[in-house]
């Protein structure tokens, strides 16, 4: 019997989980947009979300940096690295991973975003992209 109120339990707090998660995903609705490498403009709207993909090999040195323009149209949020594989203590090698760079649109306006690829210390490429950001028509 205590088994069944456990489950019973159990299954009232992954239901009541859900649902409270997504109730708190439509009230802070974002867009997200993926900035396109070889696009030199693209738009937006105040407000959304703005991420920029590269892959990153420490130990190889590939590596790649992503500045910004410092007049408020565009704010820093974040980086997240996903490893390609298993980061466990102990491990060698391994460290290849895709490094995305979080943005938000803050103000209305033009911001360039510079993306460097350096490797072994040496930039290989660089190449611009200016966000234009506008008001939700």
């Amino acid at each position: 019997m205590k088994r069944l109120k456990f489950i019973a339990i159990l299954a009232f707090l992954f239901i009541a989980g859900t649902v409270s998660a997504k109730s708190d995903t439509t009230l802070c609705v974002q867009d997200t947009t993926h900035l396109i490498p070889f696009k030199s403009h693209q738009t937006v709207i105040l407000g959304d979300i703005i991420t920029y993909t590269g892959h990153v090999h420490g130990s190889v040195g590939e590596q790649f940096t992503v500045d910004i323009d410092d007049n408020g149209v565009l704010r820093m949020i974040d980086t997240e690295i996903d490893y390609e594989q298993d980061q466990s203590l102990g491990m060698s090698g391994g460290d290849g991973a895709w490094k995305t760079y979080l943005f938000q649109a803050t103000k209305i306006g033009e911001s360039t975003i510079t993306i460097q690829e350096i490797f072994r210390g040496e930039v290989i490429s660089e190449r611009t992209i200016t966000v234009i950001v506008e008001e939700e028509k």
